[in-house]
Order: C-alpha cells, then sequence, then structure tokens
C-alpha cells in the first residue's frame, strides 16, 4: 500500500526537511500552504518564524528546480513530492470554508484522499483545529510537534533497555520516567530564548557578511557593488527599510539599474508600501518593457495589492511570453488560473491601481 502523506503549513515551519522523513512514500504539499508561507512573511511579527518561512521557501525552490512542482519530483530517499492545486470542480466536503486557508487545505487533502482509494493518506499538522476537522472527515492525521518528537525519541531510548527495565522493576522504571522529565524540563528550560543551532549558524554567517559590507562602505562610501551587495544581504534576511537605505544609493549613481530598482520596489510592498512599489517598478518597465521580473512582481502588486486583476493578468501573460521557461513560470501560470477562475465570477468589484 502506497503512503501519502500532505503537510501542512506549521509542520513545514517546525521542521524544514521533514519532507525527508518518508522515504518512499508520496510527499505532497498543497498550493495553499504557499499562499500561507507568501502571508507570513508579509505581516507576521515574529522574527524568528519569519527566518524559518523563508528557509522553506528556500529549500522548495532549490527542489523545484530539478523538475516540475506539480508533476512530482523524485527525491534521493525515494520518495516523490509535488505540489497539489485545489480544484474547485471536483467535490470536496461542503461543510468546509474554503475561503479559510485551513480549510482549503483539507478540501484539496480530501480531494487527494479520493483520487487514492487504496493508499494510506495522512495529513501532518500541529493545528489542533484541523486535526479534529480531518478526523471527523475520515482524513488519517498525525501531529509532529516539538513535544511529540521528543516523546518518540523518549520511548526509542526506553526501547532499547526494555530487558533491563524488567530486571529493574517498577521502582527503576518510575525513576528512569522521572529523571528522564527532569532532564527534559531543565534542556527546555536552558533553550528557551535560543535559536537552534542552524539558524544561530545563518544568523552569525549574516553578521560576518554585514560587518564586511559595511566595513568597505566606510572606507569607500561611492562603492556601487558594495552597497549592492549589503542591499541584497537586507532583502534576504527580510530587514526590507535597511535594504531600501542600499539600494537608494545605488539608484542615486545609476538610476538605470534596473534590476536595483525592481527588488527596491519588492522591498517598498513587503513594508506595506504598494503605491510606491507599483511606481517604481513602472519606472523599471519604462526603462525596459521587456524586464521579465518585474512584469511578474507587477502581476502580484495589481492582485494582491491592487485587486486590479485584469493588470495582473496582463503582466503575468508577459512574464510567461518574455520567460516560458523561467523559474517562476509554475507559479506565474498556477496564479493566472486563480485569476481567470476569479474573472468568471465577475470583477466588478476590482480597485484599479492608479
Amino acid at each position: 500500500m502506497k503512503s501519502i502523506y500532505v503537510l501542512d503549513t506549521n509542520a513545514l515551519l517546525y521542521k524544514s526537511d521533514i519532507i525527508y522523513d518518508f522515504p518512499g512514500s508520496e510527499i505532497i504539499i498543497p498550493q495553499t500552504v504557499f499562499t500561507e508561507l507568501d502571508r507570513l512573511k508579509l505581516s507576521h511579527p515574529d522574527r524568528d518564524l519569519k527566518f524559518r518561512g523563508r528557509k522553506v521557501a528556500r529549500l522548495l525552490f532549490d527542489i523545484g528546480q530539478t523538475g516540475k512542482l506539480l508533476e512530482g519530483i523524485k527525491l534521493e530517499n525515494g520518495s516523490v513530492f509535488r505540489v497539489v492545486n485545489f480544484n474547485r470542480e471536483k467535490p470536496y466536503p461542503h461543510i468546509l470554508n474554503i475561503k479559510t486557508s485551513d480549510d482549503q487545505i483539507l478540501a484539496t487533502t480530501s480531494q487527494i484522499k479520493e483520487e487514492n482509494p487504496r493508499s494510506e493518506l495522512i495529513l501532518i499538522t500541529n493545528d489542533l483545529n484541523m486535526l479534529l476537522k480531518a478526523q471527523s472527515l475520515g482524513i488519517g492525521i498525525k501531529r509532529f510537534s516539538q513535544e511529540e518528537r521528543r516523546k518518540d525519541i523518549f520511548t526509542k531510548r526506553l526501547g532499547k533497555y526494555t530487558n533491563l527495565i524488567n530486571l529493574l522493576g517498577l521502582i527503576a522504571i518510575i525513576f528512569i520516567l522521572l529523571f528522564t522529565a527532569w532532564r527534559v524540563f531543565v534542556s527546555l528550560s536552558e533553550q528557551e530564548e535560543k535559536l537552534p543551532p542552524q539558524l544561530m549558524a545563518e544568523h552569525e554567517a549574516f553578521k560576518i557578511q554585514e560587518q564586511e559590507y559595511l566595513k568597505i562602505l566606510e572606507e569607500r562610501p561611492e562603492d556601487i557593488e558594495a552597497s549592492i551587495g549589503a542591499g541584497n544581504l537586507y532583502f534576504d534576511a527580510q530587514y526590507y527599510q535597511s535594504s531600501i537605505d542600499m539600494y537608494k544609493k545605488v539608484l542615486q549613481v545609476n538610476p538605470q539599474n534596473t534590476d536595483v530598482r525592481t527588488d527596491m520596489a519588492i522591498a517598498y510592498y513587503q513594508i506595506g508600501l504598494k503605491d510606491i512599489a507599483l511606481k517604481e517598478l513602472l519606472q523599471v518597465i519604462e526603462i525596459d518593457p521587456n524586464h521579465a521580473y518585474s512584469h511578474y512582481n507587477l502581476g502580484i502588486i495589481y492582485w494582491k495589492g491592487f485587486n486590479n486583476l485584469n493588470d495582473s493578468l496582463t503582466n503575468f501573460s508577459k512574464y510567461l511570453e518574455l520567460e516560458p521557461e523561467g523559474k517562476l513560470h509554475a507559479q506565474a501560470n498556477t496564479f493566472i488560473k486563480e485569476i481567470n477562475e476569479a474573472l468568471g465570477k465577475g470583477d466588478e468589484n476590482s480597485e484599479r491601481a492608479p
């Protein structure tokens, strides 16, 4: 029997490489998860959570470079990883409100279950409400939480000493359980405020690179490459205002640098200044009408920022015309499909962008 694991957003945020935990299985991420990751980058106040979200997005992007996510990509451990879109035309439990992300993920999972009746399907999530809803829909569930992970580790370790424990008897068992619980409690208390080692390493690497760029700019304020490097470093770390400050220095010297102006526009959008972001991207198109990445981001801003579906559709289509096999072509096609579905219901309420 084939095993299928559907991953919710919070499972990925807790353990970004969880997709490698189920060798020989089919690993599925609903397309809605990508929307939730985007929303997390835009609005969540928790910097550590944003960092995790960016880490997940980077991992998924790297995997996506090896094949087509919608068709399935074979991983080294023998599992197949793919992304599945929610299909409004296919049956789904109508008790679900597909306007909410959680219910749309459940609806997608339900459709996958119906299409694979002979497979064992498990939804992995930490969300209690989603777990309860999934159970009521007959969907298999697994809660992948920090507490459960510790419990699994403890159980495995305990199992190695079963014979010895049987000899020691009930008193020894109680002693071991209490001692282990105490060790876990102390460990949790000590690590409460610390980032995981890998995140600490990435943070240290960021600080080293930042100091190198700032040292160069202190000695040579006119160094354009250092300003771009620092801007990109801040952008990747989601310090958007700092990245804007660096990009502005570059554009003061070279206002025709369309790549830098595009990145600055995205940074403006990320901090909620959609009008300035739109203005900057339109300036890029004025300089270079065939700047594909700007057309893609205009599609995002017209759609998400202004609910201007027609102009959004035009720019996503232009991106695909310029880069039919570009790294964002799968995402652009998905967005075009969603916009066309929305336009099919009428777009009379769309707000026009300036």
